[in-house]
Formats: C-alpha cells, structure tokens, sequence
C-alpha cells in the first residue's frame, strides 16, 4: 500500500516535461481558497512565516506538510469566525472543491470523525517509531519489528490482537488504551534491544513528525496517550497544552453566544451532581470577570440591579462618578445613588411597573439627578433596560454624568444671548455709523470745497497787493531811502509767503477732492516725472539719487503718488547743510499685503521735540530765509498715504540726516471720507 502511494504521489509531481504538477496547482489554490475564507484581511505574523517557509520547502515536504498548512489556516478561520458550525462547513467546502488533495492518506485523515481520527493517528505514530526502528536497526532475529508493523498496517480493520499481547482478539472498535498498551509492547522490545536513550530518540522523532503535521487536530491529544509515561516529557505535554489553547477559547466564545441556552443547562446539571455544580460555579466566575471586565471598558456608568432595588453589579465608571468602591455599593439600595426627592418617586414607578409593566423612564434617555458619596447633587442621563431572567427581573442603567454638558449648555445660551445684545448694539452702532460717516463725508466735502474756493479767492487780492507794490517800485525809481527799500523787501517776502500758503492749501484741499481712482502705475512713470519736475533742483544742488528693490508696478493714484515722492526728495534737496551735495536713498520691501518705502537724506534733520507735529498743516521745523516754505508739503504726503491704505512716519537725528518710513498697499483702497 505504503509503496503504491510513493507511486501515485510521483505520478503527479513528475507529469508532463517541464510543467507545473498538478497537485502543486491544487495546493496553491487550497492556499488561496482558505485566504479568502477568513474575516481578517492581514495575516497574523505567525501565519505568515508559516506560509512563507512552507511554500519555500522541497516538494516531498510540501505534500507531507499540507495537514499543517490546512490546519493552520482552518485555526485562524475558526478565530475570526467563532461558530460551531465554521470547521465542519469548511471541511466540507474543502472536500468538494480539492478531491485530489483530500485523497492523500495522510491528508484525508483530517476529513474524518473523531473516533476515526484517533486510531489513524495512532496508527501513523506507532507505524513511524517501528519504521523508524527497522531502518535504523535492519530486521531483527525474533521479526519483532515487521510482524508489529504488519498488525499496525492493518488498522483500523484488526481481525486479530497484537501479536505480543495476551489477548486472543482485540477490542472492536481498537480504542486508544489497546494503542497504549500497543506501544509499551514495542517500548519495552525497543528497550531490551537498542537501550532507553535509543528508544526515546525513536519515540521524539516519530512525535516530532506528526506533530508538525497534526498538532491542531482536537483529537492529537491520543498521541500523549499512547506515548509511554518513560518518554513523556513535560516540552510534549507543554506544545501540546499550547496548541489547544486557541481551540478552548472558541468554546468560550460559543459559550458566551449561546449564553441563556448554556445557563439553563447548567441549572439542571446542578440538581444533577455536585461536580457539575462545582464546574457550573468556576464557569460563572470566568464569565463573570469577563463581563466585569467588558462593563470597565466602558465609558459610561453601568448598573446594574433585581426588582428589589438591590445593586447587583456596577462597573469602574459608577466608581469614579459617585464616589463609592464597587464593595460600597453590591447589595445596597439604589436610592443610595439618588437624591431625598427622588426615592418615593424612583420606588413608587419600580412598584407601577412591575403590576402593569407600564414605565416612562424605561429605553429612553432621562436627564435627573445624582447623589455623590459627599453629598452632592449632580446632573446625570440615564437610559435603564429591564430582561426577565427566570422569572426575575434585571435592571441594567446605563448613565453619564453630564455636568460639564450642562455647564457648557448654560455658557453656550449666556453667550448666545450677550452675542445677541452685542450684535443689536452692534446694528445700531452701525446705523450711526453710517450717519456719522454721510455727515463727515458732507462735512469734508464743505471744508475741501471751502479750501479750494478760499485759496482761489485770496489770490485775487494777493495779486492786486504784488500789482501795486510794483508799482510803488517802478515810480520811487532807484533813488529811494534805504529804510523805504527794506520795507518793499519786506512786503514781496509777505506776498510770496502768501502766495506759497495759499498754493499748498490748494493743493492740500485737492488730495480730497478728485482723482481718486486707483490703477496699475509703472514705479518707473511716477520717479520719470518726480525726476522732471525737480530738474532744476537736481541740477543746482548736484544731488544724488539711489534707488533700492523698487517694485515694477504699484496700485494707485498716479497724480497723488507723483505729490508724494516729489514732496520728500524735494525735502531732501532743500534742507541740507551749505556747500553738502544732497544723497537721497529710496528704498523698497514687500510686506505681506504693502509696500514698505523708505526715503532717506543725509540734510540736517529734525530735532526729537519736532517730529510728532511736522505732518500738521503749516507746521514747519525750520524756519527762515535759507529754507523756505509754507508748511503744508509733509500734511500733503500724510494725506496721500492714508488715502493709499497706508501710514508715515519719520526718524531723524540732527545733522546726520532723516528717513520717511511709509507703505502703501497692494490692493485699490476707496476711502470712506
């Protein structure tokens, strides 16, 4: 039979010249099938070294080893899918779609009952040690070892006892102690041969090969059972314990699915025996502790309490919320938790519901209130369900303490209703604001409009003053008291400083009034055009002009802008020491949404207790003839800016030279005024 396999199994590794066997191709997609049948989509780490050391091992290993792969994956399956039906549904899956595997003898052994698995296992272990010992030992006078295997190859069909045993005809079905006393028979003949320490290398090595295979069956277990006491050590017992570990704790999880139907059971076992009693109690404990420990994972409070009102079990967050250990509580009144004025009420509704089974507080939320430990009062939602359990009821609360909601809630409304008052305060001072601006708009309009009409209006009788004073010169002639002359002088400054006042407060009265649209300007237009009207002053004075990270294009008033860089490198020109070449420094950064403009000049600077009031209509730090002016240049550059969305601002150091600071923006600025 043994070598007929052999055959088979080449046959089928060594078809067809160069192609893939077929029952590799049945393996592989074995492997495949049983991937996709489970619920976790990442092998664990275990399996996936299994699987990657499998498929790397020879081909004869292969095949022997395809119990293990299978048994393997059938484990995990089994994990992830913790039914009683899942093994048995998926062997029969297996069966149907891999005939050919499931024909390997050693393969097929995994398909069959329990009853069955047990004597084929025994007899593929006993067949190991005796064929393990033939090849080692050869045949042996007394043909011990052949005329054993001959009787073991026969299983499970034995017409006839084992051939060194008293009995004249074994038990019918072979039972697993029949194997055992099988296998002291050729322990004690392997002893009285070869020596223990041979025998328990023989019996380590059969062990070893079928537990790579097998291991996981629930029935390897009847290997430990024939294995002699002398050659059990504890690694046998411990791998053995280990592999069964995971098969026990699916029964636990079936246990904890069939919860009701297994606790009836167990109330009839216990008016059965004391042992079932006894094993009923340690069950109930382990499922106790679990579920303890499930409630502690828990957020919310769980309580749990019989129609008495007695508390029956609470978990970790009852502990922490009331202020009570778990020991505090089992057994006491659940009023315990509850504040004075709602015991009646709390007894009175237990009372109503249990004659008519009618509650309102019963699957729904409920807001009320807790007594802690210290005595305080706090807000709690509660949601308590009620199972009947033989003929008893359970009360199961599930509560939250809800005093940070609470606190929040009541905020959120002090604070809904300030925004409210707010935002109404906020619409009227709006409202006049907007009346305020249509005022300041008309009022600034008046004055603008007054400034242009009052300097245009002075310069009429301006130039009937300067008419006549010509006049008084041309008819004095050149012979004129000296005292008279210097009169004359005094009244042309008077006039020009006249006229230099009122032609800056016309200037100052049109920043406001026109040309306020804003456009893309080319820098390099503006500095054109600052640079021809202060030809002349450049060329007198030799002055030098540095330019520094000047932007391309800027936003806005082309007229106002030309006012603006005018006015300071003019300044700049104007108020240096004699006999100093002016060197004015304009500077350019880029700010998150503004120009950053520097002007710098080496002139003679302003004094500290100046600078705050330069930009003031007719303020003028100094004052005299060698630097003349009406005062209005700075307030013209300090409305031009604000009007361009920005601010200036000065820095200056006398006799070492002054820097305006200003920015502009990016984007077209409409003021309001």
């Amino acid at each position: 039979m043994f070598s007929k396999t052999l055959s088979w199994i080449s046959r089928l590794l060594f078809g067809p010249p160069k192609a893939k066997a077929p029952i590799f191709w049945e393996i592989e997609l074995l492997h495949e099938f049983l991937l996709s049948q489970s619920a976790q989509p990442v092998l664990s780490s275990p399996i996936q070294q299994f699987d990657k050391d499998y498929f790397k091992l020879p081909a004869e290993q292969m095949i022997e080893q395809v119990p293990a792969l299978y048994l393997n994956h059938e484990q995990r399956i089994s994990e992830y899918k913790p039914n009683r039906k899942t093994k048995a549904d998926l062997r029969q899956a297996v069966r149907s779609r891999f005939p050919t595997l499931v024909e390997l003898p050693h393969f097929s052994l995994i398909f069959l009952e329990d009853k069955e698995q047990n004597i084929l296992l025994g007899k593929t272990f006993l067949g190991a040690i005796l064929r393990g010992s033939i090849n080692t030992l050869g045949k042996a006078e007394d043909h011990f070892f052949e005329n054993s295997l001959q009787w073991v190859d026969r299983l499970p069909n034995a017409d006839r006892a084992f051939p060194y045993l008293p009995e004249e005809s074994p038990p019918n079905p072979i039972t697993a102690q029949y194997l055992a006393d099988v296998s002291q028979q050729i322990a004690s003949s392997l002893e009285q041969k070869m020596g223990a320490g041979f025998t328990k290398r023989v019996y380590d090595n059969a062990y070893k090969d079928i537990a790579d295979r097998y291991k996981l069956l629930n029935t390897f277990p009847v290997i430990i059972s024939i294995i002699p006491q002398k050659y059990l050590d504890t690694d046998k017992i411990g791998l053995l314990t280990k592999h069964q570990l995971s098969a026990t704790l699916l029964e636990k999880v079936t246990f904890l699915e069939d919860l009701n139907q297994q606790l009836a059971e167990r109330n009839t076992a216990l008016q059965r025996a004391q042992e079932e009693v006894r094993r009923a109690q340690k069950a109930s404990e382990e499922a106790y502790l679990q579920l303890r420990e499930v409630m502690n994972a828990v957020k919310d409070g769980i309580i749990t309490a019989n129609d008495q009102s007695e508390i029956i079990m609470v978990n970790k967050e009852v502990e922490d919320i009331w202020g009570y250990t778990s020991a505090e509580l089992i057994g006491k009144d659940l009023t315990i938790l509850m504040p004075e004025s709602y015991r009646s009420r709390h007894n009175a509704g237990m009372s109503r519901y249990l004659t008519s089974r009618v509650s309102k507080v019963l699957n729904t939320n409920v807001i009320m209130e807790g007594l802690r430990k210290d005595g305080q009062a706090f807000p709690l939602e509660i949601n308590i369900s009620d199972l009947e359990f033989q003929g008893r009821h359970l009360f199961t609360a599930a509560v939250r303490d809800i005093s940070a909601r609470i606190k929040a809630e009541n905020e959120l409304k002090a604070s809904k209703a300030l925004l409210e008052q707010r935002t109404l305060d906020l619409e009227q001072a709006q409202g006049q604001l907007k009346i305020t601006i249509e005022e300041l708009k008309s009022s600034n309009h008046d004055l603008e409009r007054f400034a242009y009409v009052a300097s245009h209006d002075l310069q009429e009788p301006l130039r009937t003053v300067k008419g006549y004073l010509d006049l008084i010169k041309e008819r004095l002639g050149s012979e004129v008291a000296e005292n008279v002359k210097e009169y004359l002088a005094f009244a042309d400054l008077g006039v020009l400083r006249m006229e230099q006042l009122i032609q800056g407060l016309l200037e100052y009265s049109r920043i406001g009034r026109g040309a306020s649209r804003m456009v893309d300007i080319d820098f390099e237009d503006i500095l054109t055009l600052v640079r021809y009207n202060l030809q002349e002053k450049i060329k007198d004075s030799g002055a030098k002009l540095s330019l520094e990270g000047i932007p391309q294009q800027i936003v806005g008033n082309k007229i106002q802008l030309v006012q603006l860089f005018q006015n300071l490198i003019s300044n700049g020109i104007k108020f240096v020491a004699p006999n100093t070449t002016p060197h004015i420094q304009i500077r350019c950064t880029e700010g998150d949404d503004q120009w950053n403009f520097s002007i710098q000049d080496n002139g003679i600077g302003i004094p500290e207790v100046q600078q705050e009031e330069i930009f003031e209509v007719f303020k003028r730090a100094h004052v005299g003839k060698s630097y003349q002016g009406a005062g209005i240049g700075l307030a013209i550059c300090k409305k031009v800016v604000e009007r361009h969305g920005g601010s200036i601002s000065v820095d200056s150091t006398p006799g070492e030279g002054t820097t305006f600071s200003f920015s502009l923006s990016y984007l077209p600025v409409q003021s309001v005024l």
